[in-house]
C-alpha cells in the first residue's frame, strides 16, 4: 500500500500482570524493512524500530493503539497523544496486532480488541487486501489458541 494510511485498534480491560515483554504492540512493516511497532506496557507506551523509543509514562488498560503516515512522516498515537515520529514513505506492507505474553512467561495476559481499522487513499486489488489481512488473522488465532491452553 504506497501513500498515507492509518490503521489504529482499540482495546479495554488490559491485564498485564508481569513484567518483562508483556505487552500490546501494533505492528507495521514496510517495504524498506522498517519494522514500526506500538507499544503499551504496564507502566508506559513506546516505539520499537529495532531500537527503543521513549513515549510516556502510562498505566491505562483501555485506550486506542494507532500508527499512520502522512506525507512521509510515519507516527505513533495512544489516544490521539503522539508517542514517536520518523520519516518513511516506502509502501506498507502489513499490519499486524498482537497481546505478548514475554519471556515464556505463563502470566495471564488479557486484553478485549475493538474497532480494528486501516484507511488509505490508495486503493488495494483484492488479492493484495488479502495478503496484508493474512499476518493479522494469523496472529488472533495464535491469541485464541493461547487462551484455550
Amino acid at each position: 500500500m504506497s501513500g498515507d494510511f492509518s490503521t489504529q485498534v482499540s482495546v479495554s480491560g488490559l491485564t498485564l500482570p508481569g513484567g518483562g515483554q508483556d505487552q500490546l504492540e501494533l505492528h507495521t512493516a514496510c517495504s524498506d524493512g522498517l519494522s514500526f511497532f506500538n507499544v503499551l506496557e504496564r507502566s508506559n507506551v513506546h516505539v520499537w524500530t529495532g531500537a527503543y523509543y521513549n513515549g510516556f509514562d502510562t498505566t491505562t488498560t483501555s485506550g486506542t493503539l494507532m500508527i499512520s503516515r502522512v506525507s512521509g512522516a510515519i507516527s505513533a498515537y495512544l489516544d490521539n497523544n503522539l508517542v514517536w515520529s520518523t520519516s518513511d514513505s516506502s509502501d506498507l506492507t502489513s499490519v499486524v496486532f498482537i497481546l505478548q505474553n514475554g519471556n515464556y512467561s505463563t502470566d495471564a495476559n488479557s486484553v478485549t480488541f475493538h474497532d480494528f481499522s486501516l484507511t488509505s487513499a490508495q486503493v488495494v486489488p483484492i488479492p493484495g487486501a488479502l495478503l496484508l489481512f493474512a499476518p493479522g488473522l494469523a496472529g488472533l488465532a495464535a491469541i485464541r489458541r493461547r487462551f484455550k491452553k
